[in-house]
């Protein structure tokens, strides 16, 4: 049966960026917007569901030009995701939506462009304009007294320990803890704890770093609303902007997520840039 009171089926579609899986459904399949936290928290269900980290709501405008609303599996919205916005511009070739090799999404975020950079059935890979980063304690948010224009080396108190963090929004909040070796297990005991932290109002993203050279991290990945995953785009270009102000890598970084590596670039510490696959996997519909 629908999740949705207001409609006897939905049509989705799935894909995937380096594991981090999305639904896509058209937003005129979905005339009621206060319903939507139920359809993700539905057709996100592992086991009850269609299964994914988020549900990407799209509507096509003139442009070319698209606009993107996301839901984590919990239902709660989420400003903006990386590897959600490649998803959809993979879906957006591949059904010839577009026929553009760039092209403008909006998102919570503002606006985000797409350049294609290859494409091969269903895969595509696209390097994404995510916008410059947001440093200062106020804009990311992140609580902090005084203010400070960078939270970089912070103190940050969880469960007794005292963690050193830097914060950075992406358009979305994130937490970035450097480790001498990448421990999942760790990320997974202490990202909720991170994630629900009083002194990110807004709730965060938590990614634990472990530096591999100047020009290569590896990363963990705990993502507000939606738990541990494969890959973010905006944590490994958090991740990263992290690590070059930190001066621990140069200002271009390939990012290893536990599902696949992406590209990152902070060239003129301006705009950052998000190089990375997507995979359609499938379509179908919900009744």
């Amino acid at each position: 049966m629908s999740p949705l009171k207001s409609a006897k089926f939905v049509k989705f579609v799935k894909a995937h960026a380096l594991g981090n899986d999305f639904l896509l459904v058209d937003r005129k399949e979905l005339p009621i917007p206060d319903e939507w936290p139920a359809l993700a928290r539905a057709l996100c269900h592992r086991r009850r569901g269609i299964g994914a980290d988020g549900i990407v709501i799209f509507e096509a405008r003139q442009g070319p030009s698209f606009s993107m609303t996301l839901l984590n599996q919990d239902g709660s919205h989420a400003e903006i995701s990386g590897n959600g916005l490649r998803c959809l511009g993979a879906y957006l070739r591949l059904s010839g939506w577009t026929s553009e090799t760039e092209f403008s999404v909006e998102t919570g975020s503002g606006t985000r462009r797409l350049q294609l950079i290859e494409e091969k059935g269903s895969r595509f890979v696209f390097r994404a304009a995510m916008g410059m980063p947001h440093l200062a304690s106020r804009e990311i948010p992140f609580q902090l007294e005084p203010p400070q224009e960078s939270v970089v080396q912070v103190p940050l108190d969880v469960e007794g320990r005292t963690f050193l963090i830097t914060a950075v929004s992406m358009g979305n909040p994130h937490c970035v803890v450097f480790v001498d070796r990448l421990d999942l297990n760790v990320l997974r005991e202490l990202g909720p704890r991170m994630e629900n932290h009083t002194r990110f109002p807004r709730k965060t993203n938590v990614e634990f770093v472990e530096v591999r050279s100047r020009s290569e991290i590896s990363i963990g990945i705990w993502e507000r609303g939606a738990g541990e995953t494969g890959a973010s785009g905006t944590g490994a270009a958090a991740a990263a902007v992290a690590s070059i102000l930190n001066g621990k890598t140069d200002e271009t970084v390939t990012v290893v997520c536990p599902g696949g590596d992406l590209k990152v670039d902070w060239e003129d510490r301006k705009e950052v840039f998000v190089t990375g696959e997507a995979v359609v996997v499938a379509e179908g519909v919900v009744r």
